[in-house]
């Protein structure tokens, strides 16, 4: 078992916010058709830009979740890069590839 398998078991039991994942997912796609490289910080700041009104999930984490998917669906993959935050405590987090830029 993986640590991602368990922070996944533990947060399927929150996974009742289906808006925040159903809008997550969309903004994921658009960000990913506009540019080759993204990390979360660039979706955050996509959504503020934008206006969304995305609803607060009620675990941060569940974005990892929503990007996990959108991998398993063939959208992005990870680059095995990190880069530092410029947001929240300065945590390095993954640099994803877009496959569908452009498209």
């Amino acid at each position: 078992m993986t640590l991602y398998a368990v922070n996944d078991d533990a947060l399927t039991a929150q996974w009742a916010d289906t808006e925040f994942q159903r809008q997550a997912m969309r903004i994921l796609k658009r960000l990913a058709r506009r540019q080759r490289f993204l990390t979360v910080n660039e979706f955050w700041d996509s959504v503020e830009r934008s206006k969304v009104g995305l609803p607060t999930p009620s675990d941060k984490r569940m974005l990892g979740k929503v990007f996990r998917q959108a991998a398993s669906e063939g959208l992005i993959v990870n680059t095995n890069v990190a880069v530092r935050s410029a947001r929240h405590g300065n945590y390095y987090r993954p640099v994803w590839e877009s496959q569908v830029v452009g498209q």
